[in-house]
């Protein structure tokens, strides 16, 4: 686990309880290729010196435009130049930087936070109870193809939250490169990418809900580039599914307080028709990245100590290749960027620490 230093802008520092409210920015980057220079990532590729600089600035930019106090990130190949890049934004200068054994070697996810980072963890393996069986034959998947990262954070008014950051598995069919435009090896190879995709959601939301069972005062967020669509299978699977309306208040409850919701998802409901996209491919516009919280951001939900105020994605550098004869410059992403606002509320963050400190205490 690659750290950062413990300093924090001054803005983050004098914050007090005296606010009524403060916005919480969250966001969701793929940078697409981290490498330093002249070093291999895919298939013999490598920047030169100066493309580095020029992809190092061109994140910094879009750091400028999201103005988000956390931020997950993905394709990370080395952590130093991550440091570069949100050094380059001169919002994150004495901010913390982590990531998941960014080594250089392949690519991992990474976290940039103006607020004081507890502890971080890289998870690798599945924890047991998220391995399967088909008939009594254990499916042989049982570590993420790239580490989660977790981390505690201390937040406004004494609120400690768990964020994750993760990328799941891609729907690049998994066949060798010999036989990839052959149909029947490609069907193969999309199938065994949505099984390791199936298996590793699987495993992460049985991580979710023992870290909301186990910290229920505690508010979860999930910054990814879950390679699907909100409504996918595997993306349900991560978030959990609303109860039956027909079940008992209380195991509706227990379940609800288990769920994580998407902030895109809560922002397409106030609007007139869903606009938004994160990822052209093939002339197909979708999100596949994603801003999660649980129930402690949701205004729905009687116990919140925060609410989802909107969503922007910063996507104007996507390009629809199926429509121009041009490609998008190699040093930007191939993702848009997403920033969730969560507005917390004083008061109810203060009381829910309160009773989370009058728990720790009565445990001992």
């Amino acid at each position: 686990m690659s750290g950062g230093e413990s300093s924090r802008d001054d803005s983050v520092k004098n914050i007090t309880n005296n606010k009524e409210t403060y916005e919480l920015r969250l966001g969701q980057f793929n940078v697409l290729n981290l490498q330093k220079e002249n070093v291999t990532f895919y298939h013999g590729s490598r920047f030169t010196p100066d493309q580095v600089v020029e992809k190092v600035n061109w994140i910094g930019d879009q750091l400028k435009k999201m103005k988000a106090c956390i931020v997950g990130f993905e394709e990370v190949f080395d952590h130093n130049t991550l440091l570069r890049a949100t050094r380059a934004s001169g919002l994150y200068k004495d901010s913390e930087v982590y990531t998941a054994n960014a080594n250089g070697h392949s690519p991992t996810v990474g976290l940039a936070s103006k607020f004081p980072v507890l502890n971080t963890q890289s998870i690798i393996d599945f924890p047991k109870s998220a391995l399967m069986e088909y008939n009594h034959i254990q499916i042989p998947i049982t570590k993420f193809s790239r580490p989660v990262l977790r981390a505690s954070i201390q937040l406004p008014y004494h609120i400690t939250a768990t964020v994750f950051v993760v990328h799941s598995k891609s729907k690049k069919p998994m066949v060798p490169k010999e036989h990839r435009h052959e149909q029947k090896s490609k069907s193969m190879g999309s199938a065994l990418s949505l099984l390791v995709r199936t298996a590793e959601a699987v495993a992460l939301r049985h991580i979710i809900i023992d870290e909301l069972e186990n910290n229920k005062n505690c508010p979860l967020i999930l910054l990814g580039d879950l390679n699907d669509d909100v409504h996918s299978v595997t993306t349900e699977i991560i978030s959990g599914t609303q109860p039956w309306k027909s079940l008992p208040t209380k195991m509706k409850n227990a379940i609800w307080e288990t769920l994580l919701w998407s902030t895109s998802e809560i922002q397409v409901r106030t609007m007139s028709r869903d606009v938004q996209y994160s990822h052209i491919h093939n002339g197909r516009y979708d999100v596949l990245d994603h801003i999660m919280v649980s129930g402690h951001f949701v205004r729905s939900n009687p116990k919140y100590i925060g609410a989802v105020q909107y969503v922007q994605m910063f996507n104007d550098h996507l390009v629809d290749e199926t429509l121009l004869d041009e490609s998008p410059p190699e040093i930007e992403s191939d993702h848009g960027q997403v920033v969730t606002a969560v507005k917390l509320f004083s008061e109810r963050c203060t009381k829910k620490s309160k009773k989370a400190t009058e728990e720790e205490d009565s445990d001992d």
